[in-house]
């Protein structure tokens, strides 16, 4: 293929994406013939140092180009000199000399820059047709979702003599590319890295920033340490986060990526400053630094993600009642000596992301060390503070939770017919016609499963109390029915998704009295330790 260059090497990659099989179960993927196409990427690579040449031939003309005009001007200055000496005015002819010097300096800067803005474009035009290119390339089908890995708890690699362990040692027998993520199976992320090769891996690290600084505005922002060029095994435990470093605003910009559509953004501190007054002073926009993947590809990893919290992914512990969030947990060990690096990053609403949070855990010593139950809960935390601050309304789904209403000053009647509708029931208290007092207060968020209100009909009525009973331990559907039966309503937090989570914490302790119709929260965890 010698002597093409890069826009009809580019041009026969295009043709060949374009003619190519679409891969089975997708739409926007294609099958290409993997040599053909390395073979063409070769030559771009081989033919790209030739057109950055050009361009800085361009940019060198430019600088001899204004030496010549400098040249020039003192050539002009000295002959003016040498014209004064000659008994011709000295301010007139030096007058006419600089006049003219300065036109000429001003032609050779106006046509300097000129030549420099038509190189520095060649330059990017090729490094970008080049970079679509490659990045066409790498978006051909190396998985669809119909995949099935299978996992007896290690994989053996090429090269390497011992076993790559999972973080389930017993296996997890065959999953799905859903499956595989939601469960962060390394041996499923082990294959797939295999598929996908050593080069393209890094093409994907790159593209995602983790290579680079992400330009927050913050002084010292640190680097990441890796290797460009990865041996059988380097690919193997990199494909599940190991061996190399990054930094936490490093990870959760590149999770920014895959949440919003496939844009790498530049991070920044605050969005705009105001004074006093509410002028805005600065604006800080996003600034889109190149787009990593697909919007179709990231619609489907944000589903994956979100699924595996509400359903039987590792991420459960990160649920938030009402919210759809999308999450990974992960677990990495930190040198030689034992020590790990739990951590998750969550974004919600997982269909339309506003916000994102990452909590990494430092050599956790208390109990299970995986991200699932180190950080997840503490994520789930966060999201549920500030989901509701920013103004986004949950979605509980079969009346999960439900707002009381103010009922102070209506008639009973009324109250009744309220919490009727709502699908509450009532105990009323005092023989009055009007709602003087109520338990749970109003605000109270409160599950509708077996909710009640007590109604105060007399303002001296005695207060009905009951005494609170143990349910750290049980699930949520056993502790609802247990603290209901005593006469108090529940707030359920953390992995309510889960069907096999339990109670971790209770709002009130153990044998504490207090007025019945109390809401009593309490926080449930899934335990598995799951990476």
């Amino acid at each position: 293929m010698a002597n093409n260059d890069v826009q009809h090497l580019l041009d026969m990659l295009y043709e060949m994406i374009d003619g190519a099989k679409n891969a089975p179960l997708t739409s926007d993927k294609c099958i290409l013939n993997r040599d053909e196409a390395l073979d063409l990427l070769d030559e771009i690579r081989a033919q790209l140092p030739v057109e950055l040449s050009r361009a800085q031939e361009l940019i060198r003309a430019k600088e001899d180009y204004v030496k010549a005009a400098k040249r020039d001007v003192e050539r002009m200055m000295q002959q003016a000199e040498q014209d004064a000496k000659n008994k011709v005015s000295e301010t007139e002819v030096l007058g006419i000399a600089r006049e003219k010097s300065h036109e000429i300096i001003k032609k050779a800067e106006d046509r300097s820059r000129e030549m420099y803005r038509v190189a520095n474009e060649y330059t990017e035009d090729a490094l970008r047709r080049t970079e679509e290119a490659i990045q066409m390339a790498l978006e051909e089908g190396k998985a669809t979702l119909s995949d099935t890995f299978y996992c007896k708890g290690y994989y053996n690699v090429a090269g390497w003599s011992r076993p790559i362990k999972c973080h389930k040692t017993t296996g997890h027998g065959t999953l799905d590319f859903s499956g595989a993520l939601q469960q962060s199976c390394n041996p499923a992320m082990m294959m797939l890295a295999e598929r996908i090769g050593a080069t393209s891996f890094i093409n994907y690290f790159c593209n995602f920033g983790l290579n680079e600084k992400t330009g927050v505005d913050l002084p010292g922002e640190g680097s990441s340490i890796y290797k460009e060029s990865l041996s059988g095994v380097d690919l193997a435990v990199y494909s599940f986060g190991q061996r190399y470093n990054v930094t936490a605003i490093q990870q959760i910009t590149a999770v920014a990526a895959v949440a919003n559509g496939g844009n790498l953004v530049t991070p920044h501190l605050v969005k705009e400053i105001a004074d006093d007054d509410g002028n805005i002073l600065a604006s800080f926009g996003t600034t889109v630094k190149r787009q990593v993947i697909s919007a179709s590809t990231s619609a489907t990893i944000s589903k994956i993600l979100a699924d595996g919290v509400s359903g039987n992914g590792g991420a459960r512990n990160a649920y938030v009642a009402g919210y759809k969030v999308a999450a990974k947990t992960g677990t990495s060990e930190k040198g030689t000596g034992g020590g790990r690096i739990a951590s998750t990053v969550a974004y919600a609403p997982a269909d339309d992301p506003q916000v994102i949070c990452i909590i990494i855990v430092d050599e956790p010593t208390i109990g299970s060390v995986y991200g699932s139950t180190v950080a997840a809960p503490y994520v789930s935390k966060v999201l549920s503070e500030v989901l509701p601050y920013l103004g986004i309304e949950p979605e509980y789904a079969n009346g999960e939770m439900i707002t009381l209403e103010n009922l102070r000053g209506s008639s009973l009647d009324a109250a009744k017919s309220r919490l009727g509708k709502l699908g509450l029931s009532y105990e009323i208290v005092g023989s009055g016609s009007s709602v003087v007092n109520q338990v749970p207060a109003s605000g109270s968020k409160m599950s509708v499963k077996n909710g009640k209100v007590i109604l105060y009909t007399e303002a001296e009525a005695e207060k009905l109390t009951a005494v609170v009973p143990k349910v750290i331990g049980l699930t949520a559907q056993a502790a609802n029915t247990l603290l209901t039966d005593a006469g108090f309503n529940v707030k359920i937090e953390g992995a309510t998704g889960s069907p096999d989570s339990i109670v971790v914490s209770q709002s009130l302790a153990v044998g504490t009295v207090t007025e019945k119709g109390t809401v009593i929260t309490i926080d449930m965890r899934h335990m598995d330790a799951t990476d």
